[in-house]
């Protein structure tokens, strides 16, 4: 499932952008190309969310819409953009909201948005008195004590 279709992106950069970036040279728009872009946005924002959440989304978060928007309108105009140009900064905007998904500082709001499990392996806590070893009996070099611990 994809979280932007071409008609969003369209809605989003308006008809003049979007046949002058990703027109077919006849008036109309290179559909394989944009599609491209918005596949790739689409592979970029999985790659983020797999790390909090089951993937596919049954309901994409509206918020990713326009991330995927943003990340396709960069793809399809990136190379001849200024640091400061609005397509460029709203790239590096989706990028951090990206990241702040992954690590879990926001959140998705889309009903049905399932969290991934955290993983079995890591650090486990039980109740009880600690247990600590003696350490075995080492013989240390250049002891004053003998030669042990």
């Amino acid at each position: 499932m994809g979280y932007a279709l071409q008609q969003d992106l369209i809605d989003r950069c308006g008809d003049a952008e979007m046949a002058a970036y990703a027109g077919d040279g006849n008036g109309g728009l290179d559909a394989v190309k944009i599609a491209r872009a918005l596949a790739d946005a689409d592979a970029l924002i999985d790659r983020h969310l797999a790390a909090r959440y089951l993937l596919p989304l049954t309901v994409p978060d509206l918020g990713l819409t326009r991330i995927a928007c943003d990340l396709a309108r960069y793809t399809l105009r990136g190379d001849e953009l200024k640091s400061d140009n609005i397509i460029a900064v709203n790239y590096q905007a989706a990028l951090k909201q990206l990241l702040a998904l992954a690590q879990g500082v926001t959140q998705l709001q889309a009903a049905g948005v399932a969290l991934a499990e955290a993983p079995a392996s890591g650090v486990a806590f039980t109740k009880g008195k600690p247990t600590f070893l003696k350490p075995p009996s080492v013989p240390f070099a250049g002891s004053p004590f003998g030669g042990e611990w």
